[in-house]
This record gives C-alpha cells, sequence and structure tokens, in this order.
C-alpha cells in the first residue's frame, strides 16, 4: 500500500482535491478524520454518501472490520491522530511545531530525545499500527492500492512516511486569498475573529512551517499544487500526481457521481457543481485590507522563498 498525503492549511481545497482523487479506482479515502469533536458532538453528522455517519453501510463494515482485527474502534473516537497525551498543550510540545519556535534543529532534538523514552516510543508506535489497520481496511473495501490522507498536518505527515512509500502533495492558495480564508473562517466561526493582518500572519507562517517539515522528509516525493492551477488545469495537475505516485490516470469528468465516504469539510454535502476558484477575496477587500497584505507580505516573503522559491510567484495578486 502507497500512502498519499495531502499537506496545506485549512480552507487550501483539499475536500475538493479529495472528491477529485478518490474517483481514481486506484485511491481510497476518507479524506481528513481529525473531526472527533464534530462527529462526538453531532448525533446526525453525515457521511458524503447522504447517510448519517453511524448508519452508514461503508462506515459500519470499516468499523466491524478492523474491529475483528484486534483494534478498539469507534467512528466518533478513531484514535488516529499522533496525540500522546490528553492535554492538547503537551501534544503540541512533544509532537507538533513547538511553539514560538520555527526550527527543525529545535525538532529533531526534541524527537531524537523523546525516542529514547520507552513510554513516549510505544504510543507512537501503537498508533502507527492503528493507523496501518485502518488504511489497509479502507483500501482493501474500496478496493484500491494507495491511500490518500487528507489531514493536512505536515507533522502527521513525518510519523507515516517513515513507515510507508509516500507522495506528498502540497495545496496552497494564493497568498491575499488563503489569508482571506482564514479572515472569513474565523468570522463565521469564531467568538472572538482574529483580524485581517492576524490572518496574513498566520498563513505565511503556515506556509513556512509546511514547507520547512517537507524539506526534512528526504525520501519523501513532492508536488507543489497551487488552488488557482488545481481549478484551471485540473487534468495536468491530477496527471502530475498520478504519474508522481505511478498509477494511471483515470477520467475525472464525471467525479461527483463516483461513490464517496468522506468525512471533515461541510464541502463533503453541499454538492460540488464544478471545479470552480472562488474569488470572492477580490470583491470583499478593500485598499486597506490589500495594503497590510502587502506589509506582511514583504516581512515574510523572504523566509518562505528560502523554504520554496518555486511557489513565490503563485503568492502574490495582481493590483
Amino acid at each position: 500500500m502507497k500512502l498519499l498525503y495531502i499537506t496545506s492549511s485549512s480552507f487550501s481545497g483539499s475536500t475538493l482535491l479529495s472528491f477529485i482523487l478518490n474517483s481514481n479506482p486506484d485511491i481510497s479515502t476518507i479524506s481528513e478524520f481529525d473531526v472527533m469533536e464534530s462527529i462526538r458532538d453531532d448525533p446526525d453528522y453525515l457521511c458524503s454518501c447522504g447517510s448519517k455517519l453511524r448508519e452508514c453501510g461503508f462506515f459500519n463494515e470499516l468499523k466491524e472490520q478492523i474491529n475483528k482485527d484486534g483494534v478498539e474502534f469507534e467512528l466518533d473516537d478513531m484514535d488516529l491522530m499522533f496525540n500522546v497525551s490528553s492535554s492538547e498543550r503537551i501534544n503540541r510540545y512533544l509532537t507538533q511545531k513547538i511553539p514560538f519556535f520555527n526550527s527543525s534543529l529545535l525538532e529533531e532534538t526534541r524527537d531524537l530525545i523523546l525516542n529514547f523514552i520507552p513510554l513516549y516510543r510505544n504510543r507512537i508506535e501503537s498508533i502507527c499500527y492503528r493507523n496501518q489497520v485502518f488504511m489497509e481496511n479502507v483500501t482493501k473495501l474500496q478496493k484500491g492500492s494507495v491511500f490518500l490522507d487528507a489531514n493536512k498536518n505536515p507533522y502527521r505527515l513525518k510519523y507515516l512516511s517513515n513507515k510507508y512509500d509516500t507522495t506528498a502533495i502540497y495545496l496552497y492558495k494564493n497568498g491575499i486569498a488563503g489569508a482571506y480564508s482564514f479572515y472569513k473562517a474565523s468570522k463565521n466561526l469564531d467568538k472572538n475573529p482574529i483580524t485581517f493582518e492576524q490572518a496574513c500572519i498566520r498563513w505565511f507562517i503556515e506556509q513556512i512551517t509546511i514547507n520547512r517539515c517537507l524539506n526534512g522528509l528526504k525520501k519523501v516525493r513532492k508536488i507543489d499544487v497551487s488552488y488557482t492551477d488545481l481549478c484551471s488545469s485540473t487534468d495536468k495537475m491530477v496527471r502530475d500526481i498520478c504519474d508522481l505516485t505511478d498509477i494511471s490516470f483515470h477520467s475525472i469528468d464525471n467525479f461527483q457521481n463516483v461513490e464517496h465516504h468522506i468525512i471533515g469539510n461541510v464541502m463533503r454535502v453541499s454538492g460540488i457543481n464544478g471545479i470552480k476558484e472562488s474569488l470572492d477575496w477580490k470583491e470583499n477587500l478593500d485598499n486597506q485590507d490589500f495594503k497590510v497584505y502587502r506589509k506582511i507580505y514583504n516581512k515574510y516573503i523572504r523566509r518562505l522563498e528560502k523554504e520554496n522559491k518555486d511557489i513565490i510567484k503563485n503568492i502574490w495578486y495582481e493590483d
């Protein structure tokens, strides 16, 4: 089994790409599954097939098969993320980007030290095994040979790539579009929404972090996919991904009509009428916002260019 992994910021098109790639019979996925809190809080949580997740035939068969393999598995508590503690703060320090720093050397030193601690090492191995059983059963039920993981987190990718033949897709938006997506989501979801400037800073720091992590994974094949190119040159982008993964390309003309069992983003049940890039930021941002973006761009662009110079041309905007 090969692993295909989408790493990106939130709201960058990973759910759309998951639907498109899942239409290839060689690729199996449920997209993003770091959504346990949403599933636990909503008894009517829907699978993309339209059934309630807890009543979905595919997910119930998946649960049954995983339990038969000796792994306790619940649909609202899959325990597949690399969390070594019940404390989110402790997990950030032990398995994610170390707060207040953006240093590969510091993270590598941390990981080296932690690997000498049996309790930590055994927990990581246990999570790896759970993921192995989970991914093997998804690909078996969907009759694929490549498992697509769309959880986006580059640190999860780091752990999984140690175990599998891995291809990473770095999916990114134009910088101002990505920042606006953060800003818009925060206004809709957060009690204390972030400012547009904070959204710009967050977007750039996340791209620097993702690319820094990718650069440290020497055995992983990588492809950069801009959201604009995904929408405007979909066939080419998908062909490039298939070529890199060494699987055959299949037509994506009717990708919406393939049987999908995808969880995560609300887009999974809202219907996909076509592949079209959202440009609502052009209508909803004003000149002051553009000045803010330009300021943050100038502050961070050299650091991002150091990590991935090939994407720089795609993250500016036309005046």
